[in-house]
C-alpha cells in the first residue's frame, strides 16, 4: 500500500461536516479546521503514523456510545438511537481506509 499524502490526509478532514458529535477527547473536525496552521503538522503525523506502522493508540481508538431521543415522549429504550462519537484522527483513518478499499473491492468483486 502506498503512504497516504499530506493533501489527501487535509482533504478527508476537511470533507468531515463540522456538526458532527464530539469525540472522547472533546475535540470536533471544525476545532483542527479552524486551528489547522498549528496542529497540522501533528495530525499529519498521527495519520501517517498509523499507515506506516499498522498500530492505533488505544486514545484514539476509543470511542463513546451516545444514546439520543428519536422522539419527546419516552416509553422504552427503543425510542433512543444510538450514536458513536469517535476522535476526529479515528473518522479520518478510517474514511482513507474506506476510499481504498472501495476501489480495491471493486478490482476483486465482480458486477451481480
Amino acid at each position: 500500500m502506498a503512504p497516504v499524502s499530506n493533501e489527501a490526509i487535509k482533504e478527508t478532514l476537511f470533507s468531515i461536516g463540522n456538526d458532527k458529535a464530539l469525540g472522547p477527547d472533546g475535540y470536533s473536525s471544525l476545532f483542527f479546521k479552524k486551528s489547522w496552521d498549528i496542529v497540522g503538522a501533528d495530525f499529519y503525523a498521527a495519520v501517517q503514523d498509523f499507515f506506516s506502522s499498522g498500530q492505533i493508540l488505544k486514545q484514539i481508538n476509543h470511542f463513546i456510545i451516545a444514546l439520543v431521543l428519536k422522539s419527546a415522549n419516552v416509553n422504552s429504550a427503543n425510542d433512543f438511537r444510538p450514536i458513536s462519537c469517535y476522535n476526529v484522527i479515528y473518522k479520518v483513518i478510517s474514511k482513507i481506509l474506506a476510499g481504498i478499499l472501495s476501489h480495491t473491492l471493486q478490482d476483486i468483486i465482480g458486477p451481480v
